[in-house]
């Protein structure tokens, strides 16, 4: 009894302190906050920014805040002012998005390097004031948050080639990915089972290449998509995968190679690297989508391709004999080497396997991404090149890590915990070649239906990874947080699924402190 109620004890201190600590996910730089309490009726906002974004973002986040139908009867009118330095609206990997944001019971003050690092900062903000009764209340004032993220590559991987994504279910997942800070979404197009998107060039690759008319993404799309994407700090970079999981074999079946020994896994068949046709298509096709797509990086896969079947086929042994190649995977090396000659203009990011093909002349300013370990990502950056991590963050797996879990969504204690340098033992100079890294997220078992709950909150613990110091690791915490922010993702539409037992979110917003006080502290 006496153990008993001193647990009681400590579980109430533990939930005094949670009530009292910030909710934000994911942790900012540095804050410092008090004890004040302060109800808020109204927010003025006094915005000086070049740019006419800043206003536009306010009137998107004084919804978010002000999230209920009722307006709120008591509390004070705040005066916000606001400071933007550059007028500039481009939206890069190297874009800053540091902001100073400091909260009294008087005023708000934000400055912000650019619009976008404003749309951090009101992020923030909304994290700091909640909706009680009948009137909007922030805690812990005065409160100092100054921000920039650990990394500048924060990302999630959406994969359309599986099953079709329609428009409204990436924007749900831009949405979100700005509420959790992430900044690049990875769009995995096509696949050896489905070829999504429009070509203009050869429309064939999509005529017939997609499940259906209906099932299509037009150019139109990809701009609407991406000027979304935009506005809320997101950069889409697009992904080809080829030579292997090759989806041009559906519209183009004569520039991949035939091999019948192969032919039981369609991820098996890569393009033809001897036909001349493979390139005035597949180059081609690249020129039209870095026009269409503006980011400056473009993904194109390079990963798993079977040699065997290249092996198989005849045309390619006469090849290798009339070229002096002694080693398959020379032949991987020619087909790059051409069709860089015929494709340029972007930044190419692959697949740790064209790393790891030592035959491969590889442009110095390549980005190889890591998907199995960190250790590979180590190698990369020792190598000298640029690198990018999604190993360990595999949204997709049922066990990512260790430990094994019983309840599936505890997995993102696992993506939390997957320090991209660990064990590396790098200098200062190569851990700067880590960009930053993505969660993934592919597409055989989900579809619209069920792709916000597959991947949200549990993304989560990759998005505070790669914004906050290195120093934040305390699983406890996160989880208060991470529960609080699933409620905030589910009040702005996504649905997120619950980590704990708890109230409902409209309900109350702290439920981990609610479900301890009223189950375990009365317990008999």
């Amino acid at each position: 009894i006496i153990q008993y109620k001193s647990m009681q004890k400590l579980l109430l201190a533990l939930c005094i302190s949670c009530a009292l600590a910030h909710t934000f996910f994911p942790v900012p730089l540095t804050v410092t906050e008090g004890t004040t309490r302060v109800e808020i009726k109204e927010i003025t906002a006094n915005i000086n920014s070049p740019s006419d974004m800043a206003e536009t973002l306010w009137d998107r986040y004084k919804g978010i805040i002000f999230y209920k139908n009722a307006a709120p009867t008591t509390g004070s009118t705040l005066q916000m002012n606001v400071r933007v330095n550059s007028a500039t609206e481009e939206l890069t990997i190297d874009t800053s998005v540091e902001y100073h944001l400091t909260f009294t019971s008087t005023k708000i003050d934000i400055e912000a390097d650019t619009v976008y690092g404003l749309m951090y900062a009101f992020e923030t903000l909304s994290q700091a004031i909640d909706f009680e009764t009948n009137t909007y209340v922030a805690t812990n004032l005065n409160l100092e948050v100054q921000d920039k993220p650990r990394f500048k590559w924060r990302g999630l991987m959406l994969d359309s080639s599986r099953h079709f994504l329609p428009i409204s279910a990436i924007k749900r997942q831009i949405d979100a990915m700005s509420y959790m800070k992430l900044n690049t979404l990875h769009w995995h197009l096509i696949d050896a089972v489905s070829f999504p998107i429009e070509s203009k060039k050869f429309p064939e690759l999509a005529n017939k290449g997609a499940y259906g008319p209906d099932y299509k993404y037009s150019h139109e799309d990809v701009k609407d998509l991406i000027a979304y994407a935009h506005a809320r700090g997101v950069r889409i970079v697009p992904e080809f995968d080829m030579p292997g999981h090759s989806g041009f074999r559906l519209g183009r079946p004569d520039i991949v190679v035939n091999c019948p020994g192969y032919t039981h896994n369609v991820n098996n068949i890569p393009l033809d690297p001897v036909k001349e046709e493979t390139y005035t298509v597949v180059g081609g096709f690249l020129n039209e989508m870095a026009e269409l797509f503006d980011d400056i990086y473009m993904h194109l896969g390079g990963d798993e391709i079977v040699y065997g079947c290249w092996s198989e086929m005849a045309e390619i042994q006469n090849f290798m004999r009339d070229q002096g190649m002694k080693n398959i995977r020379e032949v991987e090396n020619y087909f790059f080497q051409k069709l860089f000659k015929t494709f340029n203009g972007k930044t190419l990011v692959f697949w740790q396997e064209v790393f790891q093909n030592d035959y491969i002349e590889k442009p110095a300013n390549v980005v190889f991404h890591s998907w199995i370990t960190q250790d590979m990502l180590g190698q990369i950056v020792k190598a000298g090149y640029k690198g990018l991590l999604s190993g360990g963050w595999y949204l997709d797996k049922q066990i990512p890590g260790n430990p094994t879990h019983y309840l599936w969504g505890d997995t993102w204690f696992n993506f939390y915990d997957n320090e991209p340098t660990k064990g590396l033992d790098l200098t200062a100079e190569q851990e700067a070649l880590i960009l930053g890294g993505e969660a993934c997220q592919w597409g055989e078992q989900v579809d619209e239906s069920c792709i916000d709950e597959r991947i949200w909150p549990r993304a989560g613990g990759v998005a505070e990874r790669l914004w906050s110091p290195k120093s934040i690791t305390n699983h406890l915490d996160a989880q208060r947080r991470l529960e609080v922010q699933r409620c905030r993702l589910y009040r702005r539409g996504i649905n997120a699924f619950p980590l704990r037992p708890g109230p409902p979110c409209q309900m109350k917003q702290f439920n981990f402190l609610y479900f301890i006080t009223q189950t375990i502290l009365k317990k008999k």
